[in-house]
């Protein structure tokens, strides 16, 4: 099944992950979508998926505990934020080019994370899992 879709910013591309842990790229012109590329690296289920505003980087989490940073016009991996100990639910960005990650995970922690270099900046504890991650529409509150 589909756990997790999202439109890039312009429209053209749709990013679905599911149970299989790969995240397809669809794309194609007057409403006929044909599969673009198949990017593979989780091993686990993909839980979420966001295009940062600026439409130049994918990310997707997943149930292997991680989120995937990708290059959405060549299908490369662009870094992997690692560190939760359980499967990342949900996360949101910051920044048009997503520089700043927020993540949820079912290992009770929230992780602010700098999407660059994988660094964890701050992380927020819960007494259970976190489900659902996001930015305030000012950008000032997780």
């Amino acid at each position: 099944g589909i756990y997790g879709a999202d439109f890039s910013p312009d429209g053209s591309l749709l990013a679905l992950g599911g149970w299989d842990g790969r995240v397809s790229l669809w794309g194609g012109a007057n409403g006929a979508l044909c599969l673009l590329r198949t990017l593979t690296g989780h091993t686990g289920f993909v839980s979420a998926l966001a295009f940062a505003p600026d439409g130049r980087t994918l990310l997707s989490a997943s149930g292997d505990a991680t989120v995937r940073v990708w290059c959405p016009a060549t299908g490369e991996s662009a870094g992997v934020l690692e560190g939760h100990t359980d499967p990342v639910l949900d996360f949101g960005v910051l920044g048009a080019s997503a520089g700043i990650v927020v993540t949820a995970s079912w290992d009770a922690t929230a992780r602010l994370w700098r999407r660059d270099t994988g660094q964890v900046l701050h992380t927020l504890q819960h007494p259970g899992p976190v489900a659902c991650a996001s930015f305030s529409p000012d950008q000032q509150m997780i």
